[in-house]
């Protein structure tokens, strides 16, 4: 059998599974963060695993790279840290981005600049996309002298280093949007996962940003999950 079938089955089974056995992991330890929090950003929301917490019924900000995107219509704030264009009037006790990271050319400058918008001692959960759940299943995890790469020679959005390769190695059965995004020549709207991530990729990530992860961990819904908060300056 094809590789790409076979790729293709073995990501719709997991997905099967996950939906007649789903985990919850992420939307209680939402819950248990927000009890404290009186300002809550979300990069990139509303998303639907969360409406199994208690998030949407708090006052929540939601910021994106644009007002025009195709992930969201709840967007106020524009947030754009790779290309330095930052709409935020206040700082921030709690923040949350799902799937968003991947989307970025530079992640490393990306994370680093959230502290610009983060109270002393705010926490982030940041979830990514499990690759073994995903159309990055045919995909390699991305080296960390890559990331230090595109941060030092300071890569912003228009970079379409990865847009070849996404194409040419995602498994395209699993892409429901591919035409669009092949018709999306210069990436506008962002579709293309730009880079494949790990738990122990992140970790050096982290490291490497001064961030402290508290927590982190895999559901079975296609999400590796990372709770953290940067280190006191």
């Amino acid at each position: 059998m094809n590789l790409n079938l076979i790729q293709f089955f073995t990501v719709f089974f997991r997905k099967i599974y996950s939906k007649l056995f789903p985990n919850y992991t992420i939307p209680k330890l939402i819950d248990k963060l927000i009890i404290d929090c009186s300002k809550i950003l979300e990069i990139g929301g509303p998303t639907r695993l969360f409406y199994k917490s208690s998030l949407y019924n708090r006052n929540v900000s939601f910021a994106n790279y644009s007002l025009d995107n195709v992930w969201d219509s709840n967007c106020t704030i524009l947030f754009d840290p790779v290309n330095n264009i930052n709409q935020t009037r206040e700082k921030f006790d709690f923040l949350i981005m799902s799937h968003v990271l991947e989307h970025t050319s530079n992640p490393i400058l990306y994370l680093r600049k959230l502290k610009l918008i983060l109270e002393t001692s705010a926490k982030l959960l940041i979830v990514l996309p499990d690759s073994d759940f995903c159309f990055d299943i045919s995909r390699k995890i991305t080296s960390f002298d890559h990331l230090k790469n595109d941060y030092n020679t300071n890569i912003d959005e228009s970079d379409l280093t990865h847009r070849d390769e996404f194409l040419s190695e995602a498994n395209r059965l699993l892409i429901s949007n591919y035409n669009e995004i092949v018709a999306d020549r210069t990436n506008s709207y962002r579709m293309i996962h730009h880079h494949v991530f790990s738990i122990e990729l992140f970790e050096l990530i982290c490291d490497y940003v001064n961030l402290t992860i508290l927590e982190s961990g895999k559901d079975n819904n296609g999400n590796i999950y990372f709770i953290c908060e940067f280190e006191l300056s």
